[in-house]
C-alpha cells in the first residue's frame, strides 16, 4: 500500500486543454492520481481521500481520459499536502473499480 501513497504521476496525465463541455462525452472522477504499478498506459485514482468519504480506487486507460482540471489540494494539520485532480473519463470505456472493505 505504500506504493499508493507517495508516488504522484503529473507526468502521465494529458495537457489540460481548453475550457470545454465534457459532460456530454465524459464522466468526472475526483480524487489523487497515482501511478499504476505495473502498466504505464493506466492511471490510479485515489477517491475518497477526506475523512468520512467512501474510499474507492479507480483504473483508468491513459487514453480514455479526455481532460485534467487542478482542484484545491488537501492539507493536513501536519503540513503534508495532497494533489487532488478532477479526472474527465470517456464514457463507454472500460475502468476499474476498488472498493475497500473488512473480511469478517
Amino acid at each position: 500500500m505504500r506504493y499508493l501513497t507517495w508516488f504522484p504521476v503529473e507526468n502521465q496525465l494529458p495537457e489540460i486543454r481548453s475550457k470545454s463541455d465534457y459532460s456530454r462525452d465524459g464522466a468526472a472522477y475526483q480524487g489523487s492520481p497515482r501511478k499504476h504499478p505495473y502498466d504505464p498506459n493506466r492511471i490510479l485514482l485515489l477517491s475518497g481521500v477526506i475523512e468520512g468519504d467512501e474510499q474507492i480506487c479507480y483504473d483508468f486507460a491513459l487514453e480514455d481520459i479526455m481532460h485534467v482540471e487542478d482542484m484545491e489540494n488537501l492539507v493536513s494539520f501536519e503540513g503534508e499536502s495532497l494533489r487532488v485532480m478532477k479526472l474527465w473519463v470517456r464514457k463507454g470505456s472500460a475502468a476499474f473499480s476498488l472498493t475497500p472493505f473488512e473480511v469478517e
